[in-house]
């Protein structure tokens, strides 16, 4: 028997340093506590209805991806889904430009991040 355990020791310390390493790569490689960017409270007006637009009686909805770095800042938008009329998903874009935005958070800290949102064009 003592023969025996002289050789579980080594393998048991093996195991339970193999564990410890499965261990701590598991809590590096856990999902971060995300927080999507948003726009800013009250800081956006409504994007100006192009005239030729209203004259046409145009409508419809647009989808926008918006790129926000870690500052806040709008770096891109992009048209993901067309209103199905240029003039409206450009004032859409323009419009979305001149709002101020919150960063998206990782582990609570800001971080470069991407959101969609969605504009309604309607005649009221």
């Amino acid at each position: 028997m003592p023969g025996f355990l002289k050789r579980l020791v080594p393998l048991l310390a093996l195991a339970g340093v193999c564990l410890g390493m499965y261990g701590q790569a598991s809590a590096d490689n856990a999902p971060l506590a995300l927080q999507a960017a948003n726009i800013a409270p009250n800081s956006c007006v409504r994007p100006v209805y192009p005239s030729a637009s209203v004259a046409a009686k145009q409508t419809g909805v647009v989808t926008l991806s918006l790129d926000i770095d870690a500052s806040g800042k709008l770096t891109a938008a992009h048209v993901i889904k067309s209103s199905g009329y240029p003039a409206l998903d450009e004032a859409a874009r323009d419009g979305i430009a001149k709002c101020r935005f919150l960063p998206g958070l990782a582990d609570g800290k800001p971080v470069n991040s991407s959101f969609r949102m969605q504009y309604v064009w309607s005649l009221g």
